[in-house]
């Protein structure tokens, strides 16, 4: 990845192995020692000098870690934060000594998610990797593997300056699955621009998409690119769609810069810090000719990604969940719109289990189904003049939806 600036902590050495932090820097990390913007160096913890350098962050991670833009600011804030600890040097191992009401001794290994949950999740606008997990949770259900990949994957991009290699996950699910609920989590909590395409569009172009990034005047510095239904573009019958599709792709997966013909000349947009999120049903289908079929995620992608995710497939329990989970059901959302007006709300148990049924016969999307239904009851209980207390709905709803119940 390009070089960019980084924050640092420099520490200084109290007595014999113990040391505390005493100012934030600007500059660049090169091997094993931190050059400063104003020429001067410090060696990285680990030597014997009496001050060094720790904590060292992306400048752009740490604005997203606390939502800062003003660099005098956000260096006081982070430091005011980081003085809460001194560091240890004990036989070579590292250790942090958290000066909060009670001492506490931290690992090294833990201390960045120590520091995220004591000064950072104080605030729940923030993005953390807990709040990330909890919104996946609320609205992914029975993903528990996809989700904490996911978890991982991202905090990684976000906190991990030293990270190897690109950001880069693929997502293999069946419709109903929770790609769409895993695009809103991403769109609606991640402190970076994420982008969402659809693949399958008839209008869609990658020149046209990066055109229009080049365009805009925005920095998109670590920015995430979602290609949802990628599946359409990969695996179509058309093979020199496919292949030009994996060619583009495994280059963006790569970091390679996208090139775009323009009428001012050749453009050349940066991809190296795009987060790649592949999306699709990548499950069998046939191809032109007889017993001719294409299957799975290309192997020229999936071995440039360490989270090669796939989904559950769809189940009664999933759809129950989606329907009448206590917070983020679809269900619960109109009980709890109805009950707000004073209304009573009465479901007969069948009416849930014949939804299951048709989503999963039809496939047809449970939000759809129940908005069919509940519409003209709704519109009724909203709109008459005649005095109502409650609504009755059944399976003969889903059938009519002028057959329901006001009292």
């Amino acid at each position: 990845m390009d070089s960019e600036k980084q924050y640092a902590v420099v520490i200084k050495k109290i007595k014999n192995g113990v040391y505390k932090p005493i100012e934030i820097v600007n500059g660049i990390l090169e091997d094993t020692s931190f050059i400063c913007v104003n020429g001067k160096k410090y060696h990285s913890f680990g030597s014997y000098e009496r001050k060094l350098v720790t904590f060292i962050l992306e400048e752009s991670k740490l604005k997203m870690l606390y939502q800062i833009e003003d660099e005098n600011i956000l260096k006081e804030k982070f430091l005011n934060d980081i003085k809460n600890y001194y560091i240890l040097n004990k036989n070579n191992e590292i250790y942090f000594l958290y000066k909060g009401n009670e001492l506490e001794l931290i690992n090294s290994d833990e201390i960045a998610n120590h520091f995220i949950q004591t000064f950072i999740n104080n605030d729940s606008n923030l993005f953390t990797p807990k709040n990330l997990y909890n919104e996946l949770k609320n609205n992914v259900f029975m993903q528990d593997d996809a989700i904490k990949k996911i978890v991982v994957a991202v905090s990684t991009h976000l906190f991990d300056s030293h990270e190897k290699s690109k950001g880069n996950i693929i997502i293999d699910g069946m419709k109903g699955s929770g790609k769409e609920e895993i695009i809103k989590v991403l769109k609606n909590n991640l402190p970076m621009d994420v982008f969402v395409e659809d693949l399958s569009n008839e209008n869609f172009s990658f020149d046209l998409l990066f055109l229009s990034l080049a365009n805009d005047n925005e920095n998109h510095e670590n920015a995430m690119l979602i290609l949802d239904n990628a599946d359409k573009l990969l695996l179509s019958s058309d093979r020199d769609v496919a292949q030009d599709s994996l060619n583009v792709i495994k280059d963006l997966m790569n970091g390679i810069d996208y090139k775009i013909s323009a009428s001012q000349g050749l453009i050349n947009y940066p991809t190296n810090n795009l987060f790649i999120v592949i999306m699709g049903d990548f499950s069998k289908r046939g191809l032109c000719g007889i017993n001719q079929y294409a299957s799975g995620v290309p192997d020229k992608l999936s071995e440039l990604s360490c989270y090669n995710i796939k989904l559950n497939p769809v189940s009664r329990e999933m759809l129950k969940l989606k329907l009448c989970h206590p917070e983020t059901g679809i269900l619960t959302h109109y009980i709890d719109l109805i009950k707000s007006f004073c209304f009573d709300f009465n479901i007969d148990d069948d009416f849930i289990e014949e939804i299951i049924n048709i989503s999963l016969t039809t496939g047809e999307d449970l939000d759809k189904v129940v908005k069919y239904a509940l519409e003209n009851a709704m519109f009724e209980l909203f709109t008459s003049e005649e005095y109502h207390s409650s609504l009755n709905i059944g399976t003969r709803t889903l059938k009519n939806n002028h057959d329901y119940e006001l009292k």
